[in-house]
């Protein structure tokens, strides 16, 4: 009878209480991501077909359709503390979720964009455990993230819109690559902590190269100059503008190119920006200023005590400080100290600026220093400048997808082929099977006030 009665109570509670047999006998869905940020009218629409309203404080699961209409944006924080923006008119899946902090090895994300476009700034999943763990799919390409800050369109017919002319979304470009690289070489970006530069490396305006004893490194800049960086060097490039990028040629009075000597040796070779803005490149010391008309030179630091004849061994530890040598093998260059006037040094001729407050002069014979010099010419350096920086003249984008890259690296994958992007390129994907590098951002993406860095601080609750 007592277990008649017990029976009878736990069935009375259950029926009393139908939510506590749902909640076990249906399990939870586990939510991947919030809705942290919505302006307009968002849908979602769940893997069973339901479809609902997407407020702020929404949760997602593995399956949804995020749609936004019009006018219309959703920011979504994912639990690995990723975010993404998507634009108006937009539709993107969650395809594939898992993230459990104490299980690195098992991250994935997979999201597909099937309309519009997204900008994304990723979280933990990609930065450890798998670095291939999070992909994004649109249309027949992938794009593989890898610890970054990136901006993809879908493009089907329906990218005419340029966006707002005043409007920039760009990253820094790239202003040149490392072509060859022997010994040890170390780069510093932003004024960060020196780090080791490989073949193929990016470098970028504000960069700083350091060469260490029997290391050099050979530059290619998208204008086409190219500099060899010689053994025990510290230079900078402080200030990169490279406008002819697109059109293959640099107006007048636009585009710049400054390398700040701090110790050491170059050997440059002038491309673009010198043959048609030749006043806008110029090498500086502490103590000269070289400018280019045109030409092949090089130019190296000494102490203010050495000789006009200086060999290697008389040179020491080359400080920039004190004086400056230079030579010109091809063209013209023009050499002014901080005081007196310029001293202009046609092919074949040597030059000297012996320290603070000395006026240029020419010297009557070359410094033994440049006829024992090994390093590689770079005017004789073959170098791809599609290939390296990407295609001059822009390939027919109303379908396929275009990606730019802000911050990171990402991969994109179309069919037998990738490409990997650094901060401040662009690529497409479209009909042909091979995805192909851009010299230059997509206006579709550089100017669209959607796809801005300020729509991860925006706080959007109109819905």
């Amino acid at each position: 009878m007592k277990n008649l009665l017990t029976s009878w109570c736990v069935l009375a509670s259950l029926a009393a209480c139908p939510s506590l047999v749902s909640a076990q006998t249906t399990p939870l869905v586990a939510s991947v991501a919030t809705a942290a940020a919505v302006d307009g009218t968002v849908f979602v629409t769940r893997a069973g077909g339901r479809q609902a309203i997407l407020a702020r404080g929404s949760s997602l699961q593995v399956g949804d359709a995020i749609n936004t209409t019009r006018n219309s944006t959703v920011r979504l924080h994912f639990t690995d503390g990723g975010e993404t923006v998507v634009r108006p008119e937009s539709t993107l899946v969650v395809q594939k979720y898992q993230y459990q902090k104490e299980a690195p090895a098992q991250d994935n994300i997979l999201l597909q964009l099937l309309k519009g476009g997204i900008r994304a700034l990723t979280g933990a999943i990609g930065k450890r455990g798998n670095v291939d763990a999070y992909q994004l799919r649109a249309n027949t390409a992938t794009v593989g993230i890898r610890g970054t800050d990136y901006s993809v369109r879908l493009c089907q017919q329906d990218c005419d819109d340029k966006g707002e002319a005043t409007h920039r979304n760009s990253a820094t470009p790239v202003a040149a690559r490392a072509v060859q690289v022997r010994g040890v070489v170390k780069v510093s970006h932003n004024g960060g902590a020196l780090v080791a530069l490989a073949e193929g490396q990016p470098l970028y305006s504000g960069d700083v190269l350091q060469t260490q004893l029997d290391s050099h490194v050979v530059l290619v800049f998208s204008d086409g100059a190219r500099i060899t960086v010689n053994p025990s060097t510290r230079m900078g490039i402080s200030e990169y503008a490279n406008p002819g990028k697109t059109t293959g040629s640099a107006p007048a009075g636009i585009g710049s190119m400054i390398i700040d000597m701090f110790k050491g040796g170059l050997r440059f070779a002038t491309g673009l920006i010198g043959k048609t803005n030749p006043d806008k490149v110029k090498v500086r010391t502490a103590t000269a200023t070289i400018g280019i008309r045109g030409t092949v030179f090089d130019v190296v630091c000494a102490p203010g005590g050495s000789a006009d004849s200086a060999s290697p061994a008389d040179l020491g530890d080359m400080p920039c400080g004190e004086s400056l040598m230079a030579q010109t093998r091809e063209g013209t260059i023009t050499l002014t100290g901080t005081q007196g006037e310029p001293v202009v040094l046609p092919a074949g001729q040597s030059g000297r600026v012996n320290g603070p407050d000395v006026p240029a002069r020419a010297l009557q014979a070359t410094p033994n220093y440049f006829k024992t010099l090994s390093t590689p010419e770079p005017e004789k350096i073959q170098a791809n400048l599609e290939g390296l920086f990407g295609l001059q003249t822009a390939p027919d984008t109303e379908s396929g997808v275009l990606l730019t890259v802000h911050e990171g690296r990402v991969v994109l994958a179309q069919a037998e082929k990738d490409i990997l992007l650094d901060a401040g390129e662009s690529a497409f994907a479209g009909r042909e099977a091979i995805p192909v590098r851009l010299q230059s951002v997509p206006p579709i993406l550089d100017r669209d006030p959607f796809l801005s860095s300020g729509m991860f601080k925006a706080n959007m609750c109109r819905r």
